[in-house]
């Protein structure tokens, strides 16, 4: 049990450190979208290794924050 208890913290710290490290190396590409629901405005702003992926990234961010 306490082996299992350290791979599960082990895991839990690798995905917090690769999520930090994915958010610092920013992107060449940056985009805002911005989503209009029920009279409600919502913006975001997005930053993504290719012109392809970062909108997606963007309108993904504006939809569910």
């Amino acid at each position: 049990m306490k082996h299992l208890k350290w791979v599960i913290i082990a895991a839990v710290v690798a995905f917090v450190a690769y999520l930090f490290n994915s958010s610092m190396t920013g992107g060449q590409y940056r985009v805002e979208a911005c989503m209009i629901f029920n009279g409600q405005e919502n913006c975001r702003t997005a930053l993504g290794p290719t012109e392809k992926e970062t909108p997606r990234n963007a309108v993904n961010l504006a939809r569910f924050n």
